[in-house]
Order: structure tokens, then C-alpha cells, then sequence
């Protein structure tokens, strides 16, 4: 045992040769200056060197002196993830020496692989426990936003998967790491039809949303020439700022010099900074832009539905996306061993 227990007094070494440890283990070949007295009494426990704690292979003043802290946070700066340093930071020496063997067998393994198939990208590996919590939530869903680090994350597991199937069979330490991944193609193909450029829902995510979306560009089309002729018509030449149509308050509108607005009827959204200028939503044009929030109200609420949709999707692979979430982790910090 790499420890004993003080308790059990002075552990009898046999004779010891110059420059060797008891058994004739050689000291990485250098010798000794002298060899160590036997004559000193065993060091009794004391306040400074605390016992060892159950379970513990070492008491905090051994760890200190091998500067396993120092060892462990640079071991995490190799990681790729936040997760994965965690656990490179919580590693702890072991006593079973099974284990020991058994980690050691895997890592020559996973360095083996790494020689002939280089290093696995993990970039888009995030911690996704605060969204998987909100997956439980009755009528809750996840964002865009959200979704696309999900969609990432599933993206890491395949790369992760397939790195793992080039390892040979007889590598029963990566087998059982591999066993434990699902990848989730399908429903990573499902959430890039929702998730779309600058994290938006796109059309494809529904036929009905592909529909309002295209009743939405014809109306935005009739209002912008509706509004464009009028801006343009020669019997109102100086009433308008510009001849631009624009937006307020998600309505057409068209810039109006304040001293000519009652030459043109309607509802006035907003003035420009130096009050010069107002902004009109002209009454021949407010029935349209009623139509036109309707429909962006379809819009949002047909885009709701498709977020709970996939959302619930996701509920149904909880536990796949977890137990992914652990194993990649895991892969994480051994690449940070290896490396």
C-alpha cells in the first residue's frame, strides 16, 4: 500500500541497498547521496499532518507537497469545455488498484487512437443542464437561440461517436465509453430545419408558417405601393420630408412636414427629433396594416408552436441527451489526459 496507516507502527523495509529502494527498485538510475537512517523513529500524527480521511489515497499535506492542485489546473486548460475542465479538476489518486489498471489501459488505448486519427473537434460542447431543466417545464420551450446550442451540442456527440467506432473492437475501455453515447442524427436534422441565420425560426419549420410568411411579403408589398404612390403624386408635392415609406410601431407610415399634416389624413405615430417632421399612417392604408398584424400575429403564434413542438421532442430524448452530455464530458478531460 502506497499509504499506511501510522497506527499500525514502524513497517520493517529489510535491508536496504545504496542508491536503491527496498526489493532493488532503482531510483531513475541515480544514486543516493547516503542511505536513509533506520534508526529514526516512525513520525507520530500531528495537528500539522493531518490523518488520512476514509476512502482518501493521501492527506491534504501529501497532495500539497506533489502540487497535485498546480498538476490538476493545467490539466484543465486543456480541456475544450467547461465541463470537461470540472472534471479534470475533481480528479482524485485512487486506492483500488483494479481501477488504476483499468484507467491506464484505456488511456493507452485512446492514445493509440489519437496517433493514427488525430484529435476529435469538440467545439459547441456547453453545459446544457439549465435547458434541460427548463424542458420539464408544462408549456415551457427553448428559444432559437437555445435550440442552436442543442443543435451544436447533438452535432459534437456524432463527431464524438464517430471517433470512437475507429477505435479496434478488442479496445473494450473506448467500446464501453462509445456504448454509452447516442448520437441523435434525426432530431439534429429537426432542429436545423427549425433554426435558422441570426437565430431565427425558419419557414421550413412548418407548411403553415411557410404559408403566413408569404401571405406577410404579399401584404408588405401592397402597402409599400400603396404608400409609394402616394408619396409620389404630383398635387401633394411639398407635403412629404421625403418620399420614403418607413415603419412605426410596426405600421406603414410616410414622413409628413408638420406644417402641411393636415393635408394629409390619418393617424400620427411619431415626430422626428427636431419636430420638423411627423410620421402619418394615411386612413386609406389602415385596414392594410390591421391585416398586416394579423398576420404577424399568426406568425408568432404558429412560431410558438413549433418551439413547444420541438421542445417536447427533446423531452422525449431527456435522458439520451444527458447520459450524452456526462460521456462527452468525460471523452473531454481523457483528451485532456492524452494530450
Amino acid at each position: 500500500r502506497p499509504w499506511r496507516d501510522q497506527s499500525e507502527g514502524p513497517r520493517p523495509l529489510g535491508p536496504l541497498r545504496h542508491g536503491h529502494f527496498p526489493g532493488g527498485d532503482h531510483l531513475g538510475g541515480m544514486p543516493l547521496e547516503k542511505p536513509p537512517s533506520m534508526n529514526k523513529p516512525t513520525p507520530k500524527q500531528t495537528a500539522e499532518r493531518p490523518a488520512i480521511a476514509a476512502g482518501q489515497a493521501a492527506d491534504p499535506h501529501t497532495l500539497a507537497v506533489l502540487e497535485l492542485a498546480q498538476l490538476l489546473a493545467h490539466l484543465s486548460s486543456l480541456a475544450h469545455s467547461g465541463l470537461g475542465a470540472e472534471m479534470c479538476r475533481a480528479l482524485k489518486p485512487c486506492l483500488d488498484m483494479k481501477a488504476v489498471i483499468r484507467r491506464q489501459r484505456r488511456m493507452v488505448q485512446l492514445r493509440d487512437v489519437l496517433d493514427k486519427g488525430g484529435y476529435p473537434s469538440l467545439a459547441g460542447l456547453e453545459d446544457l443542464r439549465p435547458y434541460f431543466n427548463r424542458i420539464h417545464m408544462d408549456g415551457g420551450f427553448l428559444l432559437p437561440a437555445e435550440l442552436e446550442m442543442v443543435a451544436e451540442f447533438i452535432s459534437v456527440t456524432s463527431r464524438a461517436a464517430s471517433f470512437l467506432d475507429t477505435a479496434p473492437r478488442e479496445y473494450g475501455e473506448l467500446f464501453r465509453l462509445r456504448n454509452r453515447i447516442t448520437p441523435l442524427s434525426e432530431l439534429g436534422k429537426r432542429l436545423r430545419q427549425i433554426v435558422g441565420p441570426g437565430q431565427m425560426v425558419r419557414s421550413s419549420a412548418s407548411p403553415e408558417l411557410a404559408r403566413i410568411r408569404k401571405e406577410l411579403g404579399r401584404q408588405r408589398d401592397r402597402l409599400r405601393g400603396q404608400l409609394n404612390a402616394l408619396v409620389s403624386r404630383s398635387d401633394l408635392s411639398g407635403v412629404f420630408s421625403d418620399q420614403i415609406v418607413t415603419q412605426r410601431a410596426d405600421r406603414f407610415v410616410v414622413p409628413v412636414r408638420t406644417d402641411a399634416k393636415g393635408r394629409v389624413k390619418g393617424i400620427i405615430h411619431d415626430t422626428s427629433q427636431s419636430g420638423a417632421t411627423c410620421f402619418v399612417e394615411p386612413l386609406e392604408v389602415v385596414e392594410e396594416n390591421n391585416q398586416l398584424a394579423m398576420l404577424r400575429q399568426k406568425e408568432r403564434e404558429e412560431e410558438e408552436r413549433v418551439l413547444k413542438e420541438i421542445t417536447r421532442a427533446l423531452f422525449g430524448q431527456l435522458q439520451a441527451l444527458s447520459e450524452n452530455l456526462t460521456a462527452l464530458a468525460q471523452l473531454d478531460c481523457l483528451l485532456a489526459q492524452a494530450a
